[in-house]
């Protein structure tokens, strides 16, 4: 602890009319002060979150390392539309000594087309930081439709033709490329 002689100057104002006029003074003050440069835990951004069809990889950023050494980051995640992730959900990290710096790591083997909340964390002796929330979806293969709805779906084309349907969202009958889709109710 180092003990710092603080010089205090008292500055008041007095306003005659229009006039102000400053009245300066002193007083001399032991002053107790500890001062402890990067304490706490470290910082950590979420960078970016890169969805693919059945995965997604994270992207984050130690900007500080706090008071002591990072041993884990990574990134938790959890499956909807709303609310935070912590490290007691999923999890993608790594374990080591860490400095400030970017990492990433991907989830994979995840359903198509379902949302995700991702966000990066880093942990030190001091605490467990968390970056913002992001959200994210695993996407659909660009040969796959998907059908949602609400009764019969008859599939009519030119023999053969494959199929490999998981959903579509068509409110009226609908033509791909000679394949007919007619959603009865």
């Amino acid at each position: 602890m180092k003990i710092f002689k603080v010089a205090i100057l008292l500055v008041a104002v007095i306003a005659v009319g229009c006039l102000a006029i400053p009245i300066f003074g002193s007083n001399t003050a032991d002053v107790n002060l500890t001062v402890t440069l990067g304490s706490g835990p470290p910082v950590v951004q979420t960078v970016s979150i890169v969805p693919g069809e059945t995965s997604f990889t994270a992207n984050g950023y130690i900007s500080s390392i706090g008071g002591a050494s990072v041993y884990e980051r990574g990134f938790c995640y959890i499956h909807g539309e709303s609310g935070d992730p912590t490290i007691t959900d999923n999890l993608l990290y790594e374990s080591g000594n860490f400095t400030v710096g970017a990492y990433s790591n991907s989830a994979k083997g995840l359903p198509l087309n379902t949302p995700y909340r991702v966000r990066a964390y880093a942990i030190n002796s001091q605490g467990t930081a968390y970056g913002v929330t992001l959200q994210t979806r695993t996407s659909i293969p660009g040969n796959m439709v998907l059908i949602r709805g609400v009764g019969t779906i008859k599939i009519t084309g030119p023999s053969p033709f494959t199929t490999n349907i998981s959903s579509i969202d068509i409110s009226a009958n609908t033509s791909l490329d000679g394949i007919n889709i007619e959603v009865g109710k």
